[in-house]
This record gives C-alpha cells, sequence and structure tokens, in this order.
C-alpha cells in the first residue's frame, strides 16, 4: 500500500519511498478526488487543474467537462455530468457526478498510456429508510 501524508501547514506532500513534492491549492489523493469533484465541480464551469497523488508520485491534471450522459444505476436511468482529466502521456480519468441526486461520483473509469482500462460503477443506492432507490 502506498502512503501519502499531507502537510498543509507547511504546503508540502511526503510520498512513499521519501520523494517530496510541493502541494498546490486543493490537491487531491486519488480516492477522495472524486468526492471532491463532486463537492466542488459546477456543470458549465471550463478547464481546471488540479494535483493528484497515488502515493508514488504526484502529478497535475488537467480536467475538462465532456457533458451531460445518461447512466444506468440500479435499474434506472439518471443525468451524470462527465468529467475528464489527463496529462499527457499519463491517460485519462473520467468520472461521472450525478446531477439528479446527490452529485456523487456513479461510475470512475482510468484509462492508461497502454490502453488499459479499469472501471468502478455504482450499481444501487438505498435510501435512508432502508428501501433501495
Amino acid at each position: 500500500m502506498e502512503v501519502a501524508r499531507f502537510d498543509w501547514d507547511e504546503r508540502r506532500l511526503a510520498l512513499e519511498g521519501g520523494a517530496r513534492a510541493d502541494l498546490a491549492d486543493q490537491a487531491q489523493d486519488l480516492m477522495s478526488l472524486p468526492f471532491h469533484l463532486a463537492m466542488t465541480a459546477r456543470e458549465g464551469e471550463g478547464e481546471f487543474a488540479l494535483g493528484v497523488t497515488n502515493g508514488r508520485k504526484f502529478n497535475e491534471f488537467t480536467f475538462r467537462q465532456l457533458g451531460r450522459e445518461g447512466i444506468e444505476v440500479g435499474g434506472r436511468s439518471l443525468a451524470a455530468l462527465r468529467l475528464q482529466g489527463s496529462r499527457p502521456g499519463e491517460g485519462t480519468l473520467d468520472i461521472w457526478l450525478d446531477l439528479d441526486g446527490s452529485g456523487l461520483p456513479v461510475r470512475i473509469r482510468t484509462t492508461d498510456r497502454k490502453g488499459e482500462v479499469m472501471e468502478l460503477r455504482l450499481l444501487g443506492t438505498e435510501s435512508p429508510a432502508g428501501n433501495p432507490s
């Protein structure tokens, strides 16, 4: 398991193996990134840069909106905002955010520089009362 330590007071990031990097505003680890975007991305905004670490390295990605798309979740269709992050030579990171409800990520897909794809999909949700939605 890779570890990244964010020191916001010193604005430094300590990576696995001893590497260090300067922290950019709103920098995120890879697992927190989709939830950060859920809280900050707004439909219609332009391109923006965001620093992202996987614990081994720290890179700046450029994100842009690719528009609304229909996504199937738990047997129902919902509108999602598709964001795509890229870095030359590093592949892409696509994140679909639920526009019909929570704004949370419902699909995440990474494509590495070799074209290998990994995808995560939300299969369903449950309401607080325990009733599937």
